[in-house]
Protein backbone atom coordinates (compact mmCIF):
# COMPACT_ATOMS: atom_id res chain seq x y z
CA UNK A 1 0.00 0.00 0.00
CA UNK A 2 1.58 3.11 -0.82
CA UNK A 3 -0.45 6.08 0.30
CA UNK A 4 -4.12 6.67 2.72
CA UNK A 5 -5.40 10.19 2.07
CA UNK A 6 -8.88 12.45 3.54
CA UNK A 7 -10.04 14.18 0.50
CA UNK A 8 -13.29 15.72 1.01
CA UNK A 9 -15.47 13.40 2.31
CA UNK A 10 -13.67 10.13 0.93
CA UNK A 11 -10.43 8.46 1.96
CA UNK A 12 -8.31 7.79 -1.09
CA UNK A 13 -6.54 4.34 -1.11
CA UNK A 14 -3.88 3.42 -3.17
CA UNK A 15 -1.33 0.46 -3.77
CA UNK A 16 -0.70 -2.17 -5.70
CA UNK A 17 -0.98 -5.66 -5.60
CA UNK A 18 1.13 -8.85 -5.63
CA UNK A 19 -0.73 -10.40 -8.51
CA UNK A 20 -1.36 -8.77 -11.62
CA UNK A 21 -4.10 -10.51 -12.83
CA UNK A 22 -7.20 -10.38 -10.16
CA UNK A 23 -10.03 -8.36 -10.16
CA UNK A 24 -10.79 -6.28 -7.08
CA UNK A 25 -13.54 -4.57 -5.33
CA UNK A 26 -13.75 -2.77 -1.90
CA UNK A 27 -16.32 -1.15 0.22
CA UNK A 28 -16.38 0.68 3.88
CA UNK A 29 -17.82 0.90 7.07
CA UNK A 30 -20.44 3.88 7.32
CA UNK A 31 -22.05 4.37 10.67
CA UNK A 32 -22.71 1.75 13.12
CA UNK A 33 -24.80 -0.79 10.51
CA UNK A 34 -24.35 0.97 7.30
CA UNK A 35 -21.85 0.29 4.14
CA UNK A 36 -21.03 1.76 0.82
CA UNK A 37 -18.89 0.57 -2.27
CA UNK A 38 -15.71 2.39 -2.92
CA UNK A 39 -15.03 3.30 -6.72
CA UNK A 40 -12.14 2.48 -8.70
CA UNK A 41 -9.47 4.77 -10.41
CA UNK A 42 -10.03 3.37 -14.24
CA UNK A 43 -7.02 5.21 -15.48
CA UNK A 44 -4.79 3.25 -13.93
CA UNK A 45 -3.51 -0.73 -14.81
CA UNK A 46 -3.37 -3.90 -12.75
CA UNK A 47 -1.39 -4.32 -10.23
CA UNK A 48 -1.94 -0.78 -9.68
CA UNK A 49 -5.06 0.37 -7.66
CA UNK A 50 -6.52 3.75 -6.66
CA UNK A 51 -9.90 2.96 -4.46
CA UNK A 52 -11.95 6.34 -3.54
CA UNK A 53 -14.13 5.02 -0.30
CA UNK A 54 -17.53 7.25 0.84
CA UNK A 55 -17.16 7.94 4.49
CA UNK A 56 -19.08 10.01 7.18
CA UNK A 57 -16.77 12.32 9.48
CA UNK A 58 -18.76 11.68 12.31
CA UNK A 59 -17.31 8.10 12.28
CA UNK A 60 -13.94 8.34 13.84
CA UNK A 61 -12.93 4.86 12.93
CA UNK A 62 -14.27 2.60 9.89
CA UNK A 63 -13.01 -0.28 8.30
CA UNK A 64 -12.20 -0.50 4.38
CA UNK A 65 -12.65 -3.85 2.54
CA UNK A 66 -10.62 -4.87 -0.63
CA UNK A 67 -11.29 -8.35 -1.88
CA UNK A 68 -9.30 -9.81 -4.68
CA UNK A 69 -10.87 -12.25 -7.48
CA UNK A 70 -8.20 -14.68 -9.61
CA UNK A 71 -9.39 -15.25 -13.25
CA UNK A 72 -12.67 -17.12 -13.15
CA UNK A 73 -13.13 -17.53 -9.81
CA UNK A 74 -16.33 -16.14 -7.96
CA UNK A 75 -15.07 -15.92 -4.48
CA UNK A 76 -12.78 -13.58 -3.89
CA UNK A 77 -9.76 -13.32 -1.09
CA UNK A 78 -9.47 -10.50 1.44
CA UNK A 79 -6.83 -8.62 0.09
CA UNK A 80 -6.91 -5.60 2.68
CA UNK A 81 -8.68 -4.89 5.94
CA UNK A 82 -7.46 -0.89 6.83
CA UNK A 83 -8.95 0.66 9.79
CA UNK A 84 -9.23 4.30 8.67
CA UNK A 85 -10.09 7.70 10.90
CA UNK A 86 -12.61 9.98 8.34
CA UNK A 87 -13.30 12.54 11.39
CA UNK A 88 -11.27 13.12 14.52
CA UNK A 89 -9.16 10.59 15.32
CA UNK A 90 -9.49 8.40 18.51
CA UNK A 91 -6.60 6.41 20.76
CA UNK A 92 -9.06 3.80 21.79
CA UNK A 93 -10.22 1.52 19.19
CA UNK A 94 -13.64 -0.17 20.71
CA UNK A 95 -15.67 -2.59 19.38
CA UNK A 96 -19.18 -1.80 19.49
CA UNK A 97 -21.78 -4.42 21.59
CA UNK A 98 -24.38 -5.81 18.72
CA UNK A 99 -27.92 -6.08 20.31
CA UNK A 100 -29.13 -9.88 20.62
CA UNK A 101 -25.46 -11.08 20.58
CA UNK A 102 -25.07 -12.73 24.20
CA UNK A 103 -27.70 -15.60 23.97
CA UNK A 104 -26.18 -18.69 24.82
CA UNK A 105 -26.41 -21.49 21.67
CA UNK A 106 -26.35 -25.18 21.20
CA UNK A 107 -26.32 -27.16 18.22
CA UNK A 108 -29.49 -26.94 17.73
CA UNK A 109 -30.34 -23.44 18.30
CA UNK A 110 -27.43 -21.89 16.59
CA UNK A 111 -29.76 -20.96 13.36
CA UNK A 112 -32.74 -19.75 15.36
CA UNK A 113 -30.25 -17.42 17.57
CA UNK A 114 -28.02 -16.47 14.69
CA UNK A 115 -31.02 -15.25 12.87
CA UNK A 116 -32.40 -13.48 16.28
CA UNK A 117 -29.02 -11.64 16.45
CA UNK A 118 -28.94 -10.15 12.54
CA UNK A 119 -32.87 -9.32 12.85
CA UNK A 120 -32.29 -7.41 16.01
CA UNK A 121 -29.40 -5.36 14.54
CA UNK A 122 -31.67 -4.97 11.32
CA UNK A 123 -34.29 -3.25 13.21
CA UNK A 124 -31.74 -1.03 14.93
CA UNK A 125 -31.04 0.29 11.84
CA UNK A 126 -34.88 0.20 10.60
CA UNK A 127 -34.20 -2.61 8.23
CA UNK A 128 -36.83 -5.21 7.54
CA UNK A 129 -36.58 -8.81 9.28
CA UNK A 130 -35.23 -11.73 7.57
CA UNK A 131 -37.57 -14.23 7.11
CA UNK A 132 -35.96 -17.75 6.88
CA UNK A 133 -37.00 -19.82 3.88
CA UNK A 134 -37.00 -23.36 4.89
CA UNK A 135 -36.16 -25.49 1.18
CA UNK A 136 -33.36 -23.13 0.84
CA UNK A 137 -32.12 -23.60 4.28
CA UNK A 138 -32.71 -27.66 3.96
CA UNK A 139 -30.34 -27.17 1.04
CA UNK A 140 -27.69 -25.15 3.18
CA UNK A 141 -27.78 -27.20 5.86
CA UNK A 142 -26.18 -30.18 3.80
CA UNK A 143 -24.04 -27.52 1.82
CA UNK A 144 -22.35 -26.25 4.82
CA UNK A 145 -19.75 -28.64 5.78
CA UNK A 146 -18.66 -29.03 2.22
CA UNK A 147 -18.72 -25.54 1.58
CA UNK A 148 -16.23 -25.21 4.69
CA UNK A 149 -14.37 -28.33 4.17
CA UNK A 150 -13.44 -26.78 0.77
CA UNK A 151 -13.19 -23.13 1.61
CA UNK A 152 -10.69 -23.75 5.08
CA UNK A 153 -9.55 -27.68 4.81
CA UNK A 154 -9.06 -28.57 1.47
CA UNK A 155 -8.69 -25.25 -0.58
CA UNK A 156 -10.88 -26.26 -3.35
CA UNK A 157 -11.97 -23.47 -5.21
CA UNK A 158 -13.68 -24.49 -7.86
CA UNK A 159 -15.92 -26.81 -5.33
CA UNK A 160 -16.37 -23.71 -3.04
CA UNK A 161 -17.03 -21.49 -6.10
CA UNK A 162 -20.13 -24.35 -7.12
CA UNK A 163 -21.67 -24.35 -3.68
CA UNK A 164 -21.45 -20.33 -4.11
CA UNK A 165 -23.11 -20.34 -7.28
CA UNK A 166 -26.08 -23.01 -5.97
CA UNK A 167 -26.78 -21.09 -2.85
CA UNK A 168 -26.70 -17.78 -3.85
CA UNK A 169 -29.38 -18.70 -7.13
CA UNK A 170 -32.04 -19.76 -4.24
CA UNK A 171 -33.62 -22.28 -6.65
CA UNK A 172 -35.54 -23.20 -3.48
CA UNK A 173 -36.59 -19.70 -2.14
CA UNK A 174 -40.65 -19.13 -2.80
CA UNK A 175 -41.46 -16.64 -5.09
CA UNK A 176 -39.29 -14.74 -7.73
CA UNK A 177 -35.74 -13.63 -6.38
CA UNK A 178 -34.29 -10.09 -7.77
CA UNK A 179 -30.73 -11.35 -6.17
CA UNK A 180 -29.34 -13.15 -4.06
CA UNK A 181 -26.66 -12.41 -1.50
CA UNK A 182 -23.74 -14.72 0.46
CA UNK A 183 -21.63 -14.66 3.30
CA UNK A 184 -20.05 -17.39 5.72
CA UNK A 185 -18.40 -17.06 8.87
CA UNK A 186 -16.85 -19.36 11.30
CA UNK A 187 -15.45 -19.88 14.98
CA UNK A 188 -12.57 -22.30 15.77
CA UNK A 189 -11.99 -22.53 19.78
CA UNK A 190 -15.11 -20.38 20.92
CA UNK A 191 -19.09 -21.26 20.45
CA UNK A 192 -19.45 -17.07 20.82
CA UNK A 193 -22.38 -15.75 19.07
CA UNK A 194 -21.36 -12.44 19.33
CA UNK A 195 -17.72 -13.45 17.44
CA UNK A 196 -20.00 -15.16 14.64
CA UNK A 197 -22.20 -11.81 14.51
CA UNK A 198 -19.29 -9.72 14.69
CA UNK A 199 -16.93 -11.37 11.88
CA UNK A 200 -19.60 -10.56 9.65
CA UNK A 201 -20.94 -7.01 10.47
CA UNK A 202 -17.75 -5.50 11.51
CA UNK A 203 -16.36 -5.22 8.44
CA UNK A 204 -18.27 -4.28 5.11
CA UNK A 205 -18.59 -7.15 2.48
CA UNK A 206 -20.51 -8.77 5.40
CA UNK A 207 -22.49 -6.03 6.27
CA UNK A 208 -23.65 -6.11 2.37
CA UNK A 209 -24.93 -9.11 2.56
CA UNK A 210 -27.11 -9.42 5.71
CA UNK A 211 -27.94 -5.46 6.16
CA UNK A 212 -28.86 -4.91 2.65
CA UNK A 213 -32.07 -2.84 2.77
CA UNK A 214 -33.69 -4.80 0.00
CA UNK A 215 -32.75 -8.11 1.07
CA UNK A 216 -36.07 -10.15 3.58
CA UNK A 217 -35.48 -13.44 2.86
CA UNK A 218 -32.45 -15.98 3.94
CA UNK A 219 -31.37 -19.50 3.39
CA UNK A 220 -29.25 -20.59 6.33
CA UNK A 221 -27.14 -23.51 7.20
CA UNK A 222 -25.06 -24.15 10.42
CA UNK A 223 -21.72 -26.60 10.95
CA UNK A 224 -20.85 -27.61 14.66
CA UNK A 225 -17.53 -29.19 15.88
CA UNK A 226 -16.95 -30.64 19.79
CA UNK A 227 -13.34 -31.33 18.08
CA UNK A 228 -12.78 -27.98 17.81
CA UNK A 229 -14.97 -26.23 20.15
CA UNK A 230 -16.38 -24.72 17.15
CA UNK A 231 -19.25 -23.62 14.84
CA UNK A 232 -19.95 -21.72 11.17
CA UNK A 233 -22.83 -20.75 9.57
CA UNK A 234 -23.52 -20.67 5.72
CA UNK A 235 -25.98 -18.26 4.29
CA UNK A 236 -27.16 -16.49 1.27
CA UNK A 237 -30.20 -13.61 1.86
CA UNK A 238 -32.38 -12.31 -1.19
CA UNK A 239 -34.16 -9.43 -2.12
CA UNK A 240 -37.66 -10.14 -3.64
CA UNK A 241 -39.61 -9.37 -6.58
CA UNK A 242 -43.27 -8.05 -5.98
CA UNK A 243 -42.74 -5.77 -3.14
CA UNK A 244 -42.45 -2.73 -5.57
CA UNK A 245 -44.62 -0.40 -6.22
CA UNK A 246 -45.30 -0.49 -10.02
CA UNK A 247 -46.53 3.22 -10.22
CA UNK A 248 -43.09 4.31 -8.46
CA UNK A 249 -41.51 2.54 -10.40
CA UNK A 250 -42.80 4.10 -13.79
CA UNK A 251 -42.02 7.04 -12.10
CA UNK A 252 -38.40 6.61 -12.21
CA UNK A 253 -38.61 5.38 -15.26
CA UNK A 254 -40.07 8.49 -16.47
CA UNK A 255 -37.29 10.70 -14.68
CA UNK A 256 -34.79 8.34 -16.08
CA UNK A 257 -36.07 9.07 -19.82
CA UNK A 258 -36.03 13.13 -19.20
CA UNK A 259 -33.04 12.78 -18.07
CA UNK A 260 -31.51 11.14 -20.40
CA UNK A 261 -33.39 13.65 -23.15
CA UNK A 262 -31.76 16.55 -21.28
CA UNK A 263 -28.89 15.28 -21.91
CA UNK A 264 -29.25 15.02 -25.57
CA UNK A 265 -30.89 18.67 -25.32
CA UNK A 266 -34.69 18.13 -25.04
CA UNK A 267 -37.37 18.23 -23.11
CA UNK A 268 -39.10 16.03 -21.11
CA UNK A 269 -41.62 13.03 -23.07
CA UNK A 270 -45.73 13.79 -22.48
CA UNK A 271 -48.53 11.38 -21.29
CA UNK A 272 -50.85 9.65 -23.57
CA UNK A 273 -54.03 11.30 -23.15
CA UNK A 274 -56.21 8.49 -21.73
CA UNK A 275 -53.66 6.10 -21.30
CA UNK A 276 -51.81 6.53 -17.86
CA UNK A 277 -48.93 4.85 -16.73
CA UNK A 278 -49.40 1.33 -15.56
CA UNK A 279 -49.85 1.33 -11.42
CA UNK A 280 -49.83 -2.26 -11.54
CA UNK A 281 -53.27 -3.26 -12.66
CA UNK A 282 -52.60 -2.46 -16.34
CA UNK A 283 -52.25 -4.70 -19.14
CA UNK A 284 -48.90 -4.96 -18.99
CA UNK A 285 -48.62 -6.09 -15.29
CA UNK A 286 -51.33 -8.11 -16.12
CA UNK A 287 -50.23 -10.22 -18.89
CA UNK A 288 -46.42 -10.71 -17.01
CA UNK A 289 -48.78 -11.90 -13.81
CA UNK A 290 -50.44 -14.82 -16.29
CA UNK A 291 -46.53 -15.65 -17.32
CA UNK A 292 -46.51 -14.48 -20.97
CA UNK A 293 -43.28 -13.71 -22.23
CA UNK A 294 -41.99 -9.54 -22.53
CA UNK A 295 -42.42 -9.56 -26.40
CA UNK A 296 -46.22 -11.30 -25.64
CA UNK A 297 -46.98 -9.24 -23.14
CA UNK A 298 -45.79 -6.09 -25.72
CA UNK A 299 -48.05 -7.18 -28.41
CA UNK A 300 -50.89 -7.14 -26.00
CA UNK A 301 -50.06 -3.58 -24.98
CA UNK A 302 -49.73 -2.12 -27.98
CA UNK A 303 -52.99 -4.05 -29.00
CA UNK A 304 -54.71 -2.13 -26.06
CA UNK A 305 -53.12 1.17 -26.69
CA UNK A 306 -54.31 1.30 -30.59
CA UNK A 307 -57.56 0.39 -29.86
CA UNK A 308 -58.07 3.47 -27.12
CA UNK A 309 -56.83 5.45 -29.84
CA UNK A 310 -57.54 4.30 -33.14
CA UNK A 311 -54.87 4.92 -34.28
CA UNK A 312 -51.22 2.93 -34.78
CA UNK A 313 -48.18 2.70 -31.70
CA UNK A 314 -45.31 1.71 -31.50
CA UNK A 315 -43.33 0.15 -28.64
CA UNK A 316 -40.48 -1.87 -27.09
CA UNK A 317 -39.35 -3.43 -23.95
CA UNK A 318 -35.83 -3.48 -21.81
CA UNK A 319 -34.99 -5.84 -19.26
CA UNK A 320 -33.14 -4.63 -16.63
CA UNK A 321 -31.92 -5.95 -13.30
CA UNK A 322 -32.71 -2.50 -12.11
CA UNK A 323 -34.69 0.77 -13.26
CA UNK A 324 -31.69 3.56 -12.87
CA UNK A 325 -29.48 2.28 -15.29
CA UNK A 326 -31.52 1.96 -18.60
CA UNK A 327 -30.10 2.55 -22.55
CA UNK A 328 -32.64 4.31 -24.60
CA UNK A 329 -33.46 4.23 -28.36
CA UNK A 330 -31.86 7.14 -30.22
CA UNK A 331 -35.44 7.69 -31.72
CA UNK A 332 -37.31 8.42 -28.08
CA UNK A 333 -34.02 10.66 -27.30
CA UNK A 334 -34.15 12.77 -30.29
CA UNK A 335 -37.62 13.23 -30.93
CA UNK A 336 -38.71 16.70 -30.32
CA UNK A 337 -42.03 15.94 -28.57
CA UNK A 338 -43.33 12.09 -27.77
CA UNK A 339 -45.45 11.30 -25.77
CA UNK A 340 -45.41 7.70 -23.93
CA UNK A 341 -46.84 5.23 -21.79
CA UNK A 342 -45.12 3.26 -19.43
CA UNK A 343 -44.98 -0.29 -17.54
CA UNK A 344 -42.88 -1.56 -15.42
CA UNK A 345 -43.00 -5.02 -14.38
CA UNK A 346 -41.07 -8.23 -13.90
CA UNK A 347 -40.35 -11.93 -15.29
CA UNK A 348 -38.67 -14.41 -14.63
CA UNK A 349 -37.48 -16.89 -17.57
CA UNK A 350 -37.83 -20.36 -17.79
CA UNK A 351 -34.24 -22.00 -16.29
CA UNK A 352 -33.34 -18.97 -14.95
CA UNK A 353 -33.21 -18.59 -10.86
CA UNK A 354 -34.01 -14.58 -10.91
CA UNK A 355 -36.00 -12.76 -12.39
CA UNK A 356 -35.79 -9.39 -13.73
CA UNK A 357 -37.99 -5.84 -14.42
CA UNK A 358 -39.50 -5.27 -17.70
CA UNK A 359 -39.62 -1.92 -18.86
CA UNK A 360 -42.33 -1.44 -21.52
CA UNK A 361 -42.32 2.24 -23.62
CA UNK A 362 -45.42 2.82 -25.82
CA UNK A 363 -45.83 6.03 -27.98
CA UNK A 364 -47.49 7.01 -30.92
CA UNK A 365 -45.90 5.62 -34.51
CA UNK A 366 -43.97 8.28 -36.28
CA UNK A 367 -46.53 10.47 -38.46
CA UNK A 368 -49.54 9.80 -36.07
CA UNK A 369 -51.05 12.55 -33.46
CA UNK A 370 -52.87 11.03 -30.58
Amino acid sequence: MQSVQRVAGEVVVEGHLLVSDAVIRASVNVGDVGFAACVADLSLQMPRFRMRCPVSPADPQTWIQMASFPPGRYLGRTALNLLVAPGEPSDVYARRKLPGTDAEVTQQTLTARFLEAVNAVRASAGLPALQLEAAESELASRLAPHYFDAAQVRLDPARADLIYLGLRAGWEVSGMVRYGLFGSSLTVGSRSLRFLVDDLLDLPLGREALLDPAVDRVALGTVWSDEQVGMGVLFSTYAMFGQDDPAKLAVQVRAHLNASRARAGRGPVGSLSGLADDDGTGRASTLLAEGQAPGQALRGVMGSASRVFAAAVQGYYITTDGVDHLEWPEELLLLDRVDVQISVGWHQPPDEPWGSYVVFVVYPSRGVEI
